[in-house]
Formats: C-alpha cells, sequence, structure tokens
C-alpha cells in the first residue's frame, strides 16, 4: 500500500493524520467554548462542522 502522501507536506509533519474516510472529532480551543466539530478527510479534502468552515478545504491550501 502506498505511504499516505498527506502524512507530510513540504516537510511539515500535522500533529494527527486522519486517514481517508476517518471522521474525528475536535474540540474547540477557545476557553469558552465547548463545542465539539467533527472533522471528516475524503482524499485530500477535509469537512468541518465547524462555522468557519462553509466549504471543503484541500490539504495543500492549509499549509501557508
Amino acid at each position: 500500500m502506498p505511504e499516505d502522501e498527506l502524512a507530510e507536506i513540504n516537510g511539515i509533519l500535522p500533529k494527527r493524520v486522519i486517514a481517508d474516510g476517518e471522521e474525528v472529532e475536535a474540540r474547540s480551543m477557545t476557553s469558552r467554548s465547548k463545542s465539539v466539530y467533527k472533522v471528516k478527510r475524503t482524499w485530500d479534502h477535509f469537512y468541518c462542522t465547524c462555522p468557519v468552515s462553509a466549504v471543503a478545504l484541500n490539504a495543500r491550501s492549509l499549509m501557508v
């Protein structure tokens, strides 16, 4: 099986690698909010139920 091409982008390693098709929960980092959002990966796109993410995000576009 080929190595996951998103395990490292331009030498930057993510805190966590989400497998293709996997869905995980992410807690809000704001101190006042206790919200929990779902993040799902579909190939190189990530979908989130958070209010900021109205569209799918390409993994490479997240690396600024």
